[in-house]
């Protein structure tokens, strides 16, 4: 977690190392990179900066807090109606903008 010094918002950093990447995780690395500095939706996380160095490539992106979404399905058992409803319009309208853009998630 990172905090901006001139306005004290919290930020997370994503630390991808160099040595760890193939040749073709270069690659996709950089298409996602491409993609997040592209969108600019609600339900997408927010790319703030990127920091290219040698060793290291940081991502310094919107805090997302309560984990993943599928351990949040299961952790709750039963939705009613609605809750399903809010939910699955949130996912479709993230998925539609980025067809939108010519982007497909996969």
């Amino acid at each position: 977690m990172g905090i901006c010094k001139a306005d004290g918002k919290k930020w997370a950093v994503k630390i991808i190392r160099r040595a760890s990447l193939a040749p073709d995780d270069e690659e996709s690395l950089a298409t996602e990179i491409n993609i997040l500095q592209r969108v600019n939706h609600p339900n997408i996380v927010h790319l703030k900066e990127v920091y290219d160095c040698k060793t290291n490539v940081y991502l310094v992106m919107e805090v997302m807090l309560g984990g993943e979404l599928f351990d949040r399905i299961v952790h709750k058992e039963h939705y009613t109606e609605q809750e399903a409803k809010t939910a699955f319009s949130q996912i479709m309208s993230s998925v539609n903008y980025c067809h939108e853009i010519n982007i497909v998630h996969r």
